[in-house]
Parts: structure tokens; C-alpha cells; sequence
């Protein structure tokens, strides 16, 4: 007797994003990602010569890596997890395209400037509206050893 596998087919939204509340995060993100391609449009142009053509956009990207940040996600391998639970805001953030481990990687080691370009563009906007005061800076008080040695540790005054 054949061990029968059935595969469940694959649940897609009709109307992405109509089910979320109009308050959700992921319509700020997608403001913010398109305000910022709209400001600094040749951090987001690469050429492409050879090969078929891109499968995603670098801004669905974007606004999928930093939706992922936010739910406090960093690793790739976890960020493509994160597509197996068919979340409605995820599938709205990358216009139902599932990307793949090693695409989310690519993105992620090709486009460092670009990400943290958006992040400093946060930044900038947070000081702007009053969000985020300049009197105050935190640092992390992690304590590492330089070169795994004693002799080479630095203190916390240091």
C-alpha cells in the first residue's frame, strides 16, 4: 500500500491587504520605503546584464526586510520562515511573492548601503517630527574581549 501525500494548495489573497486594519505598520513601512525611493531613486538602481530578469523589486525587499527588523528578525534563514505562516502583511509588503532564503541574502549583502541609508532616513525623520531627541544617546554596554584574551579586555570606563 502507497503511503499517500496530499500537498495543500496554496492560499492566496484576492485583495492584498483588506483584511488588515488601516492602522497597520505595514502601511507605514510602504509609505516610507516609497517616499524614500522617491527622495534617493539611484540607491535603488542596479543594472542588470545578463540573466533573466528580477523577480522582485528592491523596495518590496526593503519593506519586507524592515518589517521583518521590526518583528525583531534579523537572521535570513528566519526572515523566509517568517513567509511559511502566510501572513496577510508580509504577502501585501512583497505583492504575493514568496522570496527564498538565498534571495533575501543577496538582497541583504548587495544593498548594506541601501538599508542602512533607510535607516538613517528614519532616523532623520524621527528628529524631525519630535520623535527622537538628539540630547540623549544609548550605546550597548556589551564587554568584549579583544582577542579572547584577559590581558586584552577593555573596562567599562574605558
Amino acid at each position: 500500500m502507497k503511503n499517500n501525500i496530499f500537498k495543500q494548495t496554496i492560499f492566496t489573497f484576492t485583495e492584498l491587504g483588506a483584511n488588515l486594519d488601516s492602522n497597520h505598520i505595514v502601511f507605514t513601512v510602504e509609505k516610507l520605503v516609497n517616499d524614500f525611493m522617491e527622495r534617493f531613486e539611484y540607491l535603488f538602481h542596479y543594472s542588470q546584464t545578463t540573466g533573466r530578469p528580477k523577480e522582485y523589486k528592491p523596495s518590496e525587499l526593503l519593506g519586507f526586510y524592515i518589517i521583518a527588523s521590526i518583528r525583531g528578525v534579523t537572521s535570513c534563514r528566519k526572515m523566509a520562515n517568517l513567509l511559511k505562516n502566510n501572513d496577510e502583511s508580509l504577502n501585501y509588503i512583497l505583492n504575493n511573492k514568496k522570496p527564498s532564503k538565498s534571495t533575501i541574502s543577496n538582497f541583504k549583502n548587495e544593498n548594506e548601503l541601501l538599508i542602512s541609508e533607510f535607516f538613517y532616513y528614519l532616523v532623520n525623520i524621527g528628529i524631525e517630527l519630535d520623535l527622537i531627541g538628539k540630547e540623549i544617546i544609548g550605546i550597548d554596554g556589551t564587554f568584549i574581549g579583544a582577542n579572547a584574551s584577559a590581558i586584552n579586555c577593555a573596562s567599562r570606563k574605558e
